[in-house]
């Protein structure tokens, strides 16, 4: 599948606007994923976390679950973003923050 340059860019700026809607009182890394499904639909969702830090929801689980809730049934993409520049691990942590 190829993504064109203005699909990248719409990911990743619901992407980012996911990360801003994120709950992470406790670890303060704020994690967003923007998901692209079969029918082109764009499903966000963002990490939250609750008292029993560390068990919470993480972002992937968010937007797969706003995915389906729309109708959708299969993943093409997953943008995912956190704070910083390097990549991040299913943790949520990026490898530079380690």
């Amino acid at each position: 599948m190829e993504l064109s340059q203005d699909l990248l860019d719409k990911l990743l700026a619901e992407s980012l606007r996911a990360r801003e809607l994120s709950h992470a009182p406790y670890s303060k890394y704020k994690v967003g994923v923007a998901i692209l499904d079969e029918q082109g639909g764009i499903h966000i969702g963002a990490n939250m976390e609750n008292a029993s830090y560390p068990q919470g929801w993480c972002a992937e689980p968010s937007a797969l679950t706003a995915m389906i809730m729309d109708g959708g049934t299969q993943a093409k993409v997953a943008m995912v973003t956190g704070h910083g520049p390097g990549i991040l691990t299913h943790s949520g942590r990026s490898e530079e923050s380690r």
